[in-house]
């Protein structure tokens, strides 16, 4: 008995310096079995594995809970068959990448929980595997727009248009407006400042209705490319153009032999007038496009969701109008609330001037800039193979991670870097967190991956992930030191 017992630990003693070896040659099961989860609509959750070659994953083992909302069935895609040695009965099993739809009901950031169970063909099976993410379930907004009821969808975007006309982007153009119509040739009045305002209005309006129907049909990207450096710096110039004729420099009008040929048209009807007006006001909507991109761009991203061309239209119309409103009151009041034209114009038109400039100057700035040198020890990331290593590492290493989109072209970013990054609380909180930056100004393919990986249409955001690896809050647009410290303390 005593020989038999020997001749086993023997066996054993030669036996595991072979397994140690052969267990050396497999992935970590993070590795083999890569883990990511988005909102893939305000409500389901979208989670996806993308599963090394010669690994395999059983369906049957996927088990999904939530912190902070309710999850229904999920939608899982159907299997391979395969006989299993481990369970000894056929299984289903998936290879290569799969992605699975979880429905949510909840309002706000949730963590979603994962469990799989998945093997190797040269016959490991690892122990079930816990993955887990942070993300934000349908708000007020998400929820009118999936609804799809216009009833719920027209009052909600008024209320969203009227809070951004009183922004620095669109309050600048109530003077262009109130010069239109207090230095109309006709006599100012309630009736013809309503008819002037509106064509503006409605030129505004039309502008953003066709942005949501493009949003219906195509979506993503469609806000970002609000922000391409061209079309930024073509709009400052053209804020510049206008700053200048506030100042007297020149005056913004129709070239003379056009003006005459239009004189005796525009005396005998306001059509002409009108037209000029109405083109006026779909300029203006491309110029504050670029400004109000950040919350343009949260309703565009749930309208692409939608992939409805009525809703989408129909929000972005409402949105406009909403910004429309002080403007169609310059016009209501044209005949009492608004003075004549006198000095005060002058004074007036030199006020609102520095204001367009000094907008110009902003939205230019970052492109004038050289390439930025970060407060912060960024390491940059290139894509999303590299990316999704260096999370992998920092999951491993127990460290907390922030990740920010940036690019050289990106207003917000710049006040991030120059207000947010910098402030000593901001350096102190960060301490030991592994900093990633992914720098999207060129807008590659690359980049367009880095951003889709997040479910992100642009810059700038901010992902913060704990020392596990969940993602625990989401910053999208600038944020002054101390919001932004109140996100940072939800990773500890």
């Amino acid at each position: 008995m005593m020989r038999r017992l020997m001749a086993c630990l023997l066996a054993l003693s030669f036996a595991v310096p072979c397994m140690v070896a052969v267990a050396q040659d497999f992935l970590e099961p993070e590795a083999a079995f890569r883990f990511a989860a988005r909102m893939a609509d305000g409500g389901t959750a979208e989670v996806s594995f993308e599963i090394a070659d010669g690994y395999y994953m059983y369906r049957d083992r996927f088990r999904f809970s939530a912190d902070g909302a309710r999850l229904g069935t999920a939608q899982l895609p159907p299997g391979k068959v395969k006989f299993d040695q481990t369970f000894g009965r056929n299984m289903e099993t998936y290879r290569g990448r799969v992605t699975l739809r979880v429905p949510v009901q909840g309002d706000g950031p949730f963590v979603l929980r994962v469990t799989s169970q998945g093997c190797a063909d040269a016959g490991l099976c690892y122990s079930p595997m816990d993955s887990g993410a942070t993300l934000e379930a349908a708000g007020s907004l998400a929820q009118v727009l999936q609804g799809r009821q216009l009833l719920a969808v027209v009052p909600l975007f008024l209320l969203l248009g009227l809070g951004l006309a009183f922004t620095p982007c669109v309050l600048p153009m109530v003077p262009i407006l109130s010069s239109i119509i207090v230095g109309d040739s006709a006599q100012p009045s309630r009736k013809r400042g309503l008819l002037l305002s509106g064509a503006y209005s409605l030129g505004m309006a039309l502008v953003y209705t066709a942005f949501g129907i493009a949003a219906g049909l195509a979506g993503e990207g469609l806000a970002a490319a609000l922000q391409q450096p061209w079309v930024v710096g073509g709009f400052a110039l053209l804020l510049a153009a206008l700053a200048m004729s506030m100042f007297g420099l020149y005056e913004l009008q129709l070239p003379a032999a056009l003006q005459s040929r239009l004189a005796d048209s525009a005396n005998r009807r306001t059509a002409g007038k009108l037209a000029g007006v109405f083109g006026m006001g779909a300029i203006s909507a491309l110029m504050v496009g670029p400004c109000v991109a950040a919350p343009l761009a949260g309703a565009l991203v749930y309208i692409s969701q939608t992939r409805d061309v009525l809703v989408g239209g129909t929000a972005l119309f409402a949105l406009a109008a909403g910004m429309s409103a002080p403007l169609v009151l310059v016009g209501v009041s044209a005949g009492s609330l608004l003075p004549r034209a006198g000095a005060w114009m002058a004074w007036v038109k030199r006020a609102f001037g520095v204001m367009l400039l000094a907008l110009a100057a902003w939205m230019a700035w970052p492109l004038l800039a050289n390439r930025h040198a970060s407060v912060l020890p960024f390491k940059q990331v290139a894509s999303v193979q590299q990316l999704d290593a260096e999370l992998a590492q920092a999951r491993a290493d127990g460290r907390r991670v922030m990740l920010d989109y940036y690019a050289d072209w990106c207003v917000s970013c710049k006040g991030m870097e120059r207000f947010t990054f910098s402030a000593p609380a901001v350096k102190a909180a960060l301490e030991g967190a592994l900093l990633l930056q992914a720098d999207v100004t060129a807008n590659s393919d690359a980049d367009k991956a880095l951003l889709k990986r997040y479910g992100l249409f642009g810059p700038p955001a901010i992902l913060l992930f704990d020392g596990a690896g969940l993602e625990r809050a989401r910053v999208i647009g600038y944020q002054d030191a101390v919001r932004f410290q109140q996100a940072l303390a939800k990773t500890r």
